[in-house]
């Protein structure tokens, strides 16, 4: 397995679906540095690609990310968590409330599945809808 070989599939539909994925992480207040926005960039990008995978988090998802990064999945869920800690932390809270109105309650720290989950969808949705404006099928 390979990051190409799993990010292919999902960059096939959109030239531009890694940087968008990056944008979104980053406007969201996600460090770039950091190895939890790497997980979370490939996870949405797995996730945009077959949304079935969302299903099997641990064993699946994160195994995937883990074997890819050489790293354990305990370690790819605490650096998400801890990127997510540290997004709610930096005060851009305005699009972290509109993305996630119903999921985030006092400022806690939302799961990182749910975020996946929650981005990927959005992210789906928005490149259909851009799709369609553009005369475009999927």
């Amino acid at each position: 397995m390979s990051l190409q070989t799993d990010t292919a599939e999902a960059s096939a539909s959109y030239d531009g679906l890694n940087e968008l994925i990056d944008l979104l992480i980053s406007e969201l207040g996600i460090p770039t540095h950091l190895k939890g926005f790497k997980y979370f960039s490939l996870a949405i990008n797995i996730v945009y690609a077959d949304p079935g995978a969302i299903r099997n988090v641990i064993t699946g998802l994160y195994r995937r990310i883990a074997d890819i990064y050489s790293t354990s999945v305990s370690c790819v869920e605490r650096d998400m968590r801890t990127a997510l800690k540290m997004a709610i932390s930096s005060g851009r809270l305005t699009l972290f409330d509109e993305y996630f109105v119903c999921a985030l309650s006092n400022r806690s720290v939302i799961p990182p599945r749910r975020f996946i989950a929650i981005l990927s969808e959005r992210l789906r949705c928005q490149l259909i809808s851009v799709q369609a404006s553009n005369g475009n099928s999927r």
